[in-house]
Formats: structure tokens, sequence, C-alpha cells
């Protein structure tokens, strides 16, 4: 997965800054300077995840001998901010994915990155700066002295690392990657956070509900994988690199069974253990 500081791609593509479907906001028109440290930079995904891996194991030892925090102040504010970030994240990226789809096919805008803009890719990044942030999820549950199970740091790690890596090679298929998953973590973390204040009606299917969504994110990431794969073998024209198609089969062939595994212990092996007790 190794990427040379070439900006050869780089510059092949370009952002637009005043696209007839969207308005750009000057904040999002980010300099040049930007991406070419994106490029070549991706690796930083790495280190955050190792830096992680290593506070997870110190949190955890730190946690062994004391009382658990209760922190609901924070973590009402943590689910609420990052349900809101995600919601903008994915209403900014969604119209340069409905202009490409109404202009050149939902199979076709899997492989071309027409019709760019910088708004998609301004909060691209701020996607992946987030998916460091994010591993404050994990700080709540070892301050807390919840259970935190493989699927939980496992998913946290790859999704840092690959969204670090899909930025920086303006893979046509990133877009969506980012849309989606935006979109699943606003329902998440908004359900967290309603959960986080004691919502009272709050539907008892809620939660199975997202995981299935999730599911369906993991399966939506597999097909994309594969009919790129197969436009590239059969001679045709996608711009997707290999590098990205492979770790992202590998990436979402791992999510598709893990959290399969979760749904049926969580909802099935669960409710059976419960009716037989």
């Amino acid at each position: 997965m190794s990427l040379m500081c070439d900006t050869g791609r780089m510059s092949n593509v370009t952002l637009n800054s005043n696209p007839g479907y969207m308005e750009i906001y000057n904040f999002e028109k980010f300099p040049d300077s930007w991406r070419l440290w994106g490029w070549c930079n991706w690796q930083l995904g790495i280190y955050a995840a190792f830096v992680y891996m290593v506070a997870l194991a110190v949190g955890a030892r730190f946690m062994e001998n004391r009382a658990p925090f209760k922190l609901k102040g924070a973590l009402i504010g943590w689910n609420f901010g990052l349900a809101l970030f995600s919601g903008v994240s994915f209403f900014r990226v969604l119209p340069e994915i409905l202009n490409a789809i109404g202009t050149s096919g939902v199979l076709k805008s899997f492989c071309k990155l027409e019709e760019a803009n910088h708004a998609t890719y301004f909060w691209a990044l701020m996607f992946a700066v987030f998916k460091i942030i994010e591993f404050g999820d994990t700080a709540f549950i070892i301050l807390r002295k919840q259970k935190l199970i493989f699927l939980h740091w496992y998913h946290h790690v790859t999704v840092c690392i690959y969204g670090w890596f899909l930025w920086s090679t303006y893979d046509p298929v990133g877009r969506y990657f980012f849309a989606i998953n935006a979109f699943v973590h606003s329902i998440m973390y908004s359900y967290y956070g309603l959960r986080s204040v004691h919502v009272k009606w709050l539907p008892s299917y809620l939660p199975m509900t997202i995981t299935v969504i999730q599911i369906a994110q993991m399966f939506a990431g597999v097909f994309i994988s594969l009919y790129t794969a197969r436009v590239i073998l059969s001679g045709g024209d996608c711009d997707r690199p290999w590098s990205n198609i492979i770790v992202a089969l590998a990436m979402y062939f791992s999510y598709f069974a893990l959290f399969l595994n979760f749904f049926y212990h969580r909802y099935f092996l669960n409710t059976k253990t419960k009716k037989v007790e």
C-alpha cells in the first residue's frame, strides 16, 4: 500500500470552486498545498492508529483499579456534536454524488471523478480528521469501564487508516465512502445522544435497524469494489487504483462478517437465551 509522493495524479484532478449544482463557501476552498500535503502524508492515519492502540492499553491499565467515571454531560455533548458534524458532512458531499449520477449514471460515477468540487473534498478531509477525533468513543468506554469488543476498536483503526489513504488518492468511490459513513454516523450518534439524555420514546427496534444499515453499508462497499475490479479486468475505463480496491475488499469483507456476527449474537442468540431462561 505504498504511495510515492508523485503529484502526477493529483495534478490531473481539478476541483471546481464554482459548480453549477451547488454553492461553495469560501472556507471550503482550500489551497492546493493542502492537497499536496494530504497526498504526501496519508500515513498519518497509520501513525494515529498506532497511538490509539497504545493509549487503549494504557487507559485500560489506568482504570483497572479505579471506579468508573460518570461523564454524562461530556457524553451528551460528544454524541450530539458528532451527529451534527456527520449530518453536515453528508449534505455537503451529497450534491456532487447526485450530479455525477445524473450526468454519467451510477455505475460510471464509481469509476470516473467528473465535476468534483472543493466542498466535497474539504468535508472529506474533515472526515479523515474526525476519524482520529472519534477515537474518543473508546475513551468513554474505558473511562466508564464498559465492555470493549474487538469490532469497536478494529473498526475505528481501519476506518481511520483507510479514510486518510482514500482521501489522498482522489478515488471516485471516496465520495460514496465518506457520504455513506457520514449518513450512518448521523443516525447512530443521534441515537446515542438521545439515549444518553434518557429519552423514553425511542423504539426498541432502533438499535437493530442501525446495525442493519451498517451491514447494508458493508454490502455496498463490497459490491462497488467488485464492480470496479470487473471493469478494470475487462479493459474498461476506471480511475480506481488497484491498491484501493484490494484494501477496500479486505476491509469490507471483514466488516461484513464481524457485523453479521455481532447482529446474530446481540439480537438472536441473546433473545433465544432469555427465552430459555
